[in-house]
C-alpha cells in the first residue's frame, strides 16, 4: 500500500530545474529515465525568446546610436507585463513589496501636493517620477509570475548567460579599436582617467562596456560553477580584464564581491565569506595605492566625492543638498520630482532646489549642463522622499530580496546556482547605485527585476525543506 505522503516525495533535479511535471512526463520518472535537458514547453519557449529579445534590442539599439541617451524599451515592456504583475499580486509574497511601494509612491505625491515647487509642474511631475520609479516593481512582479508559471528559470539564465558572453566577446575588438587609436570606431573622442582613456567598443558610453563585461564575468563564473569546463573560467578571467580596463570602481567592486558569492563553498560560514572580504580589501588596497590604474581611479574618485569636490562636482553636492533637504522638510521630502530626477530638469522644468541649494552653480547641475543631476540615486531617494520615502523603497527592496538571501541545504546545484548568481547581480547594482541611478536604468532594472523576480518565483520547497520536512510542488 502507497504511503499516505507518497506525493511529498523528494523532487528531482529535472522538477526544480524546469518547474513542476505536468502528467505526460510522470511515467518516464517512474520509470527511473532522467531528462538533464527536458523538452521545452511553448510557455517557456516564449518566455526566453522574450528575454533574450530585449536583451538583444538594448544592445543593438546602443551600437546604432549617435549619443547615449535612454529609449521606450523599458517603458513599452513595463506596460505590456503589467497585467502580469497584477496576476502576481495573488501570491503572498507580493503583498509587502506592493505595499511598500504604494507607501514610497503616496509620499512622494502627497510631498509635491503639500510643498509647491516653482520650475516644475505639479503633480504631473510627481506622477511621471511614480511611474519610472514603478518600473522595477512591475517587472519584478511580472518576471516572478512568468517564472513560476512557466518553469523557465533554468532555460531563461541559461540563454541569457550565453547571449551575455557572446556580446561581450563581439565587442572585444572594437575595444582593441579604441586603445590602438584612442578614437571610438564612429570617429569621436575618448574619455580618460589619468593617462587611461576610457574604450567605448561598439556602444556610445564606456559605462555600458564596465555594465556588459560584469554581466559576463558573473554569467561565465556561474558557467563555471555548474560546468566545471576550463572554457567558461578562461572567459571569466577575461571579461575581468576587461572590466578593470575600463577603470569604474564601483562596477570592479562590486563584480569581485560577486565572484565571492558564486565561488564560495556550499557548506562556508559567514567567518569565511569575512576572510574574503578582508583579502579582497587587502589587493583592492594595494592596487589602488600601487598602481598607475589605482591611482588613476582614487583621483577620479577624489574628484567627486573628496574634499573639495563639493566646489567643483555635483554629485557630492546633490548628496549633500539631498541630507539637507530630508531635514528640513521632514519626513515627506520635497515629493517626486523636484530632485535628482528626469521630470525635476527635463521636459522644460528645472526645479527651484537646484537653485535654492546651490546645484545650478556645480559642474553637471546647471540648467544649460544638468548631465550628472541623475548620477545619485539615493540622493534623489533621500531629497524627494526624505526619511519615510527612503524607508518605504528599502523595505520595497528588502521584501523583494529576501528571498535570494536564502540557502536551502536541499536545493539543487542549479537552483543554488542561479540563486548566487542573483545575489551577485544585487550586490553589483547595489554598489553602482552608489554613483549612479541603475533602478531606472534600461538594462539595470531589467538585472535587478531578473534577479528579485527569480527570488521571488522559487518554489515554496526551497523555503520548507528543513528537517526533513518537504512541500509538494506549486500547481500550474
Amino acid at each position: 500500500m502507497p504511503h499516505k505522503d507518497a506525493n511529498l516525495r523528494k523532487p528531482t533535479n529535472f522538477e526544480v530545474a524546469s518547474g513542476p511535471l505536468s502528467e505526460p512526463d510522470m511515467p518516464s520518472v517512474r520509470k527511473g529515465l532522467r531528462c538533464d535537458k527536458p523538452v521545452m514547453r511553448s510557455g517557456a519557449l516564449v518566455t526566453v525568446v522574450f528575454f533574450n529579445l530585449y536583451v538583444a534590442t538594448h544592445y543593438i539599439s546602443l551600437a546604432l546610436a549617435q549619443e547615449y541617451a535612454t529609449s521606450l524599451l523599458d517603458k513599452i515592456t513595463c506596460l505590456i507585463m503589467l497585467p502580469l504583475a497584477v496576476l502576481f499580486l495573488q501570491d503572498r509574497r507580493s503583498w509587502l513589496p506592493a505595499l511598500s511601494m504604494l507607501g514610497y509612491s503616496a509620499v512622494l505625491m502627497i510631498g509635491a501636493i503639500i510643498l509647491p515647487n516653482r520650475g516644475v509642474s505639479q503633480p504631473i511631475s510627481a506622477i511621471l517620477t511614480i511611474a519610472l520609479d514603478s518600473k522595477l516593481a512591475i517587472m519584478t512582479f511580472a518576471f516572478a509570475w512568468l517564472f513560476k508559471r512557466t518553469g523557465s528559470a533554468r532555460q531563461v539564465f541559461e540563454s541569457l548567460s550565453i547571449l551575455i558572453i557572446i556580446l561581450c566577446l563581439i565587442n572585444i575588438p572594437f575595444i582593441f579599436h579604441d586603445l590602438s587609436t584612442g578614437v571610438t570606431i564612429k570617429g569621436g573622442p575618448l574619455l580618460a582617467k589619468g593617462a587611461f582613456v576610457l574604450p567605448q567598443g561598439l556602444f556610445p558610453h564606456h559605462i555600458e562596456v564596465a555594465y556588459l563585461n560584469a554581466f559576463g564575468v558573473l554569467a561565465a563564473a556561474t558557467r563555471y560553477r555548474l560546468r566545471k569546463r576550463t572554457l567558461d573560467l578562461m572567459l571569466c578571467a577575461l571579461f575581468v580584464v576587461l572590466l578593470c580596463r575600463v577603470l569604474s570602481i564601483k562596477e570592479i567592486a562590486g563584480c569581485f564581491v560577486g565572484l565571492l558569492i558564486i565561488f564560495r563553498p556550499n557548506r562556508s560560514g559567514f567567518g569565511s565569506l569575512g576572510v574574503g572580504l578582508a583579502a579582497l580589501a587587502g589587493v583592492a588596497a594595494f592596487v589602488l595605492n600601487f598602481t598607475e590604474m589605482g591611482r588613476a581611479m582614487l583621483d577620479h574618485v577624489g574628484e567627486v566625492y573628496g574634499s573639495d569636490a563639493l566646489a567643483a562636482n555635483s554629485r557630492a553636492g546633490m548628496l549633500d543638498a539631498a541630507v539637507r533637504i530630508a531635514a528640513e522638510h521632514f519626513p515627506l521630502g520635497t515629493g517626486g520630482g523636484t530632485f535628482g530626477s528626469a521630470a525635476s530638469f527635463q521636459f522644460g522644468n528645472y526645479s527651484q532646489l537646484y537653485y535654492d541649494y546651490g546645484i545650478y552653480l556645480l559642474w553637471g547641475g546647471s540648467p544649460d549642463k544638468p548631465d550628472f543631476l541623475m548620477d545619485l540615486y539615493w540622493a534623489k531617494l533621500i531629497g524627494e522622499g526624505g526619511v519615510l520615502g527612503v524607508i518605504f523603497y528599502v523595505l520595497f527592496l528588502g521584501s523583494c530580496g529576501i528571498y535570494i538571501f536564502y540557502r536551502n541545504p536541499n536545493a539543487t546545484s542549479t537552483d543554488e546556482a542561479l540563486r548566487r548568481l542573483c545575489l551577485a547581480f544585487l550586490v553589483l547594482l547595489l554598489m553602482i547605485s552608489t554613483a549612479s541611478s541603475p533602478f531606472t536604468s534600461e538594462m539595470l532594472e531589467f538585472v535587478a527585476a531578473l534577479g528579485l523576480g527569480y527570488g521571488m518565483s522559487r518554489p515554496v520547497r526551497s523555503w520548507g525543506a528543513r528537517n526533513g520536512v518537504r512541500t509538494a510542488a506549486p500547481a500550474r
